[in-house]
């Protein structure tokens, strides 16, 4: 990536874009640096001409005929990014599932308002035939009613997106640990931001951990999800407001999507042209 960034993907052995590597990368020397272009040399993301002493870094067209990829979405990379790799990609792969998960719910959303708008016109123009006063029903009228039927018969749109830990350890394929310290590590890099979000189950007079216990006992999975919090029970006017302790659950935070995705061009790479012929 550090190759790609500099010099239009050519990179000579001599430039200062190569003896500034060790720095940028994080690494120690130029062995290290050494290392790791040959295994890229040998996958051929890198080729190299010994003549000129020149790295070129194959692009995205040939790299996706060698691997088969045929989806077109990529996300945008910049170069200040380049020594946090493992919080960019597990962001890369959560946010996409975040903006996949919303464009299911806006697209079924739109298709259910279309059937139910056909369908609400459709019976409520046979309805209003009959009478003599009217023969016809405004459009804003089925609108509404689409609208409200829709949102009663079908699948309810999420109050918002977002993973609980074991979620995004189970997309990222890591434990649960990991999952956390790459999530702290993705909202500090600026990669994602979260939102924390609670639910409040009971409403007690003092703290009750006998309570809470049962609680656990009842329903395992809310097992460190929840906690007392100091409330205010407002009551008629001239009462005083009486404080009391809530019994409240941690739900998963809200993720919301802060790396810029873009679709790659289908020209068909040199690679697949060969592979061809």
């Amino acid at each position: 990536m550090y190759l790609k960034c500099c010099n239009d993907s050519i990179v000579n052995r001599n430039s200062d874009a190569f003896r500034k590597m060790p720095e940028v990368l994080g690494f120690k020397s130029h062995n290290t640096v050494n290392k790791y272009l040959r295994q890229a040399i040998r996958l051929n993301w890198i080729g190299y001409n010994a003549i000129s002493q020149n790295y070129f870094v194959r692009g995205i067209s040939i790299l996706r005929g060698m691997y088969g990829f045929h989806k077109r979405q990529s996300a945008l990379f910049h170069l200040k990014d380049i020594q946090v790799m493992e919080p960019f990609l597990a962001s890369v792969i959560v946010n996409n599932n975040i903006r996949n998960q919303k464009s299911y719910f806006e697209r079924k959303e739109s298709e259910r308002l279309k059937t139910a708008v056909k369908n609400t016109g459709a019976a409520l123009q046979v309805a209003a035939s009959s009478d003599s006063s009217q023969n016809w029903v405004p459009r804003r009228v089925i609108n509404q009613i689409a609208v409200t039927k829709s949102k009663k018969k079908n699948e309810e749109r999420p109050a918002y997106y977002g993973y609980s830990n074991r979620k995004i350890a189970s997309l990222l394929k890591c434990s649960k640990t990991k999952a956390t310290e790459l999530k702290q590590k993705m909202e500090q890099c600026g990669f994602i931001e979260t939102i924390p979000h609670t639910q409040v189950i009971a409403v007690l007079e003092k703290r009750d951990y006998a309570y809470r216990g049962n609680l656990y006992k009842a329903m395992p999975e809310l097992i460190g999800k929840v906690f007392f919090r100091v409330g205010v029970l407002k009551s008629k006017k001239n009462v005083r407001p009486k404080k009391v302790v809530e019994v409240v659950q941690q739900l998963y935070d809200e993720i919301v999507p802060k790396i810029k995705f873009t679709r790659v061009a289908t020209k068909p790479s040199w690679y697949a042209k060969q592979k061809v012929a």
